[in-house]
């Protein structure tokens, strides 16, 4: 029997792989690292390593900067931590999508669980939203690294991230919808569509800008049956009935979670941050080969910015970083090219480089797995 032959297997494993989940009483044993374990074995078990040449060339080159982070730091005296990163991302992110599609049937499975996987982080994003006596129980086994579960001003969800990172997680399932609608639409694709938009209204502005692109992308992708307006004016009636009441009685929606959502629109919000946020000042030798820190022994970030770009540059240098997003660009566009949905894939790589402005999601590894796989069964596939 395959591991993944089973739907809820499927979205079982998607589920602990994407959200990387840890734990109080073991933090270094997260989620995805016993989704990637337990994929491996079964790979091992039941196939052969057989790679194209460019897949065996990208991982050699991810480990060979790996090393090369590795010296930098020690020469540096700095930490471990882009060694670690970039170890992990040629695990998690290529290395994972190329074992996963050998055991994959198709395409639509596996947006299918993206897609249910999502729903159930949807489901405990409210729980934790409204529940301050579920979030004791949750996160006194559950590590959180930050503190959404005190404030509840922004729902934490079941992760161990929430913010942005939740957010953008929860975008998946808004794109593997598109993807899904091109094999056939359902009734169910706008309503699951806008609860994903709602959803990232109270975990994070970046997922919700990519929620609300892949909701205009199913607009004009996709023709809207009557059936899917039926279900979206039945979910709307529903929200209005016991959803908008609540939200609007509710003093932390209100005071917080409202004006944090609309100070994206103003200049008080993530944009404004962001650009204050530039390169520290480094030496010519710094900038162009690196310093090797990413984390101070304080636990503050070296580099004083939220930037991915910025955090790499301080950390590999200049021409390592430009080096490294470059072939990744070219690698990943190498699968689009010819594949049967060439925007859809070139404009889910676009975000990958996009959000990377907000932070490093490269190296939070979900993002670019979900990527490669797409693209991998966006070649095999034929709609």
């Amino acid at each position: 029997m395959n591991l993944l032959s089973a739907l809820p297997l499927k979205v079982l494993w998607v589920f602990l792989f994407i959200n990387a989940i840890s734990f109080n009483f073991f933090p270094s044993f997260t989620t995805n690292r016993l989704a990637f374990l337990a994929l491996t074995i079964f790979f091992i078990l039941r196939y052969r390593f057989v790679f194209k040449q460019k897949e065996i060339l990208l991982l050699f080159f991810l480990l060979s900067l790996a090393c090369y982070s590795m010296v930098v730091s020690v020469l540096n005296i700095g930490d471990t931590t882009q060694f670690s990163r970039l170890f992990h991302f040629a695990l998690f992110s290529i290395l994972a999508p190329l074992m996963l599609f050998r055991m994959l049937n198709n395409e639509y499975e596996f947006h299918l669980a993206v897609v249910f996987a999502t729903i159930a982080q949807i489901f405990f994003v409210f729980l934790t939203y409204t529940s301050r006596s579920f979030n004791d129980v949750l996160f006194s086994v559950v590590l959180a690294n930050n503190n959404f579960g005190e404030s509840l001003g922004r729902a934490p969800g079941l992760s161990s991230s929430g913010g942005a990172t939740l957010s953008v997680i929860i975008s998946l399932g808004a794109f593997s919808i598109v993807r899904l609608a091109k094999f056939g639409m359902s009734s169910w694709h706008l309503p699951v569509l806008i609860l994903i938009c709602f959803s990232n209204i109270i975990v994070g502005r970046t997922g919700l800008i990519l929620s609300l692109f892949a909701l205009m992308m199913f607009f004009t992708r996709s023709r809207v049956n009557m059936r899917s307006m039926l279900m979206f004016l039945l979910l709307a009636f529903v929200f209005w009935l016991f959803i908008a009441d609540f939200l609007i009685q509710n003093e932390q929606f209100l005071q917080y979670t409202l004006k944090w959502a609309l100070s994206g629109l103003s200049g008080d919000g993530t944009a404004s941050a962001l650009l204050a946020m530039g390169l520290p000042k480094m030496s010519i030798s710094q900038l162009l080969l690196g310093t090797g820190s990413v984390v101070l022994p304080t636990g503050l970030n070296a580099s004083g910015s939220d930037i991915g770009y910025v955090q790499s540059i301080f950390s590999l240098g200049l021409i390592i970083s430009c080096l490294f997003y470059s072939l990744l660009f070219c690698f990943l566009s190498s699968y689009a090219k010819g594949c049967n949905d060439e925007k859809f894939a070139f404009f889910i790589i676009f975000l990958t480089f996009f959000i990377e402005v907000k932070e490093p999601f490269i190296f939070k590894y979900f993002y670019v797995f979900y990527v490669f796989m797409s693209l991998l069964l966006l070649k095999r596939e034929r709609v």
